[in-house]
């Protein structure tokens, strides 16, 4: 049973990031039903059959849309600011329920009437059920790219508005876009449980929830630079001189060129993910040493 008033800022979260996926396709829609419009009235007769295509939607099926969407294409839309706060988001939804707990005292009651192995469990538990919000949100996302578009025709969409770069970067991808969408929605599914953990990691440490998404943020530029500038810049490209693009970028987290790209870079986020989930086994392994840090709060 979900508690309404200790979850009143994860459910308002929740709620909200429903809403930012419908005014995300909302704004899609009408930028290209507004730049449709503006190139008919300004040029007219003048621009050329596939040069007008490349302005309307109509023009368009899913997987563009939902490409053009996500790697932040479309001006002014609410999804290009979506990947710098979702560790935030994630510790909103995911983390707050748990601090508020630890904080509340209420861990101590249970602890009375549950086993520590088995409340741990139901705290992995449901971590890995509430990060299923994200991927399911992207699939969401999907579904409205197809109900604006009417298909997920890519040839057609090759053939009315050419090679612009959201058709270009899903190229690699046209044969099997069921396997192209399983990597990204796992890819983000182990990135939420990646900082999740961090999150969890912080709530033994910190005695504030401020501070906790703070230092989540923070971790997650710390990762961003490692990963981007050490890891790709200077041991894959300059010593194993592989050119690997966004692999191991995890700021542009939906940014892939090729199969091979995106799946190093899934398997790279699931790594990460479990050195988290060890890194927390360690960290909340003692009954006693998370009731004393309980204390100190």
């Amino acid at each position: 049973m979900i508690n309404i008033k200790r979850n009143i800022i994860p459910i308002l979260v929740v709620f909200l990031s429903f809403v930012c996926i419908f005014v995300s396709s909302f704004q899609a829609k009408n930028y290209y039903d507004t730049s449709c419009k503006h190139i008919k009235e300004t040029y007219g007769d003048k621009i050329s059959v596939e040069e007008l295509n490349s302005y309307c939607i109509t023009s368009r099926d899913g997987n563009t849309l939902f490409k053009e969407i996500t790697s932040k294409e479309i001006d002014n839309n609410i999804m290009n600011y979506s990947e710098v706060f979702l560790p935030v988001i994630i510790c909103l939804i995911c983390i707050y329920p748990v601090y508020s707990m630890y904080k509340s005292g209420f861990i101590k009651n249970i602890l009375v009437r549950k086993k520590y192995k088995d409340f741990i469990k139901s705290i992995e538990i449901k971590t890995i059920l509430c990060n299923l919000l994200f991927p399911l949100l992207l699939v969401l996302l999907l579904v409205l790219s197809y109900l604006f578009t009417g298909s997920f025709d890519f040839e057609k969409t090759r053939i009315l508005i050419g090679d612009t770069s959201a058709v270009e970067a899903l190229m690699p991808f046209a044969n099997n876009f069921f396997l192209y969408y399983l990597l990204i929605f796992l890819k983000v599914y182990f990135f939420c449980i990646l900082f999740s953990n961090i999150g969890l990691f912080f709530i033994k440490k910190l005695n504030n929830f401020i501070l906790i998404m703070i230092s989540t943020f923070i971790s997650y530029l710390v990762l961003c630079f490692i990963s981007e500038i050490f890891i790709s810049g200077i041991i894959v490209n300059v010593i194993l001189k592989l050119e690997l693009g966004y692999a191991f970028n995890i700021m542009d987290l939906l940014n892939n060129s090729n199969f091979k790209e995106l799946i190093i870079s899934t398997i790279f986020i699931f790594i990460l993910m479990n050195i988290s989930i060890f890194i927390n086994y360690l960290s909340y392994r003692s009954k006693e040493n998370v009731i004393i840090s309980r204390e100190k709060i």
